[in-house]
């Protein structure tokens, strides 16, 4: 019962490529039998996550510090793409970005490939947002398909004026995110 009660209060594990903004509502909406810290109830309420949120958010996940900070920004927000080279005299690769309060790493808009979201639900029993963004990418590089920005169902955006995240987990108009068409990548570059 010691475990158990040690596991209640963990966060849920991240997903490989999972978005912040993902992650951070997931918790809240597919872990009701645990105890999510207060940090996911407040960060859940912003639209940008900038540094001191993404520090917050890796020390509630048990990775306090730069290695925390560094390896959410690298493996779940589009930093990689362009940020991928460092100077040998820095330490992180985020470089300044630790220490600057201010810098934007995560923002609400996001995209989805229904041939991921199949996948995840078969593999896994849920699925997620990628970290993958417009303008940074429009195709899932792993099944080559177009990325829907706009809900299928009632084309609503996926940002903070359209669709919340959250319909990843719920419903549009009775039909999940699952059901959208796969339209197939025709444009070579």
């Amino acid at each position: 019962s010691r475990n158990l009660l040690r596991r209640s209060s963990m966060p849920l594990q991240i997903q490989p490529d999972e978005s912040l903004a993902s992650y951070v509502r997931r918790n809240l909406l597919l872990s009701w039998h645990i105890n999510v810290p207060p940090t996911f109830q407040q960060l859940a309420t912003l639209h940008v996550l900038k540094t001191i949120h993404v520090k917050r958010l890796a020390e509630a996940m048990g990775w306090p510090g730069c290695y925390g900070f560094n390896r959410l920004v690298h493996s779940h927000t589009m930093m990689a793409s362009t940020h991928v080279f460092k100077g040998h005299w820095d330490h992180a690769y985020s470089g300044k970005q630790y220490i600057s309060e201010g810098e934007r790493f995560s923002v609400w808009d996001a995209s989805f490939c229904p041939e991921c979201v199949r996948e995840d639900l078969k593999v896994r029993g849920f699925s997620y947002w990628r970290r993958y963004v417009a303008p940074y990418a429009t195709v899932c590089f792993k099944h080559n398909a177009v990325l829907h920005h706009q809900c299928p169902f009632c084309d609503k955006p996926f940002n903070r004026l359209g669709h919340d995240l959250d319909v990843m987990w719920r419903k549009c108009r009775g039909r999940h995110l699952a059901d959208a068409p796969t339209i197939p990548n025709e444009d070579p570059t």
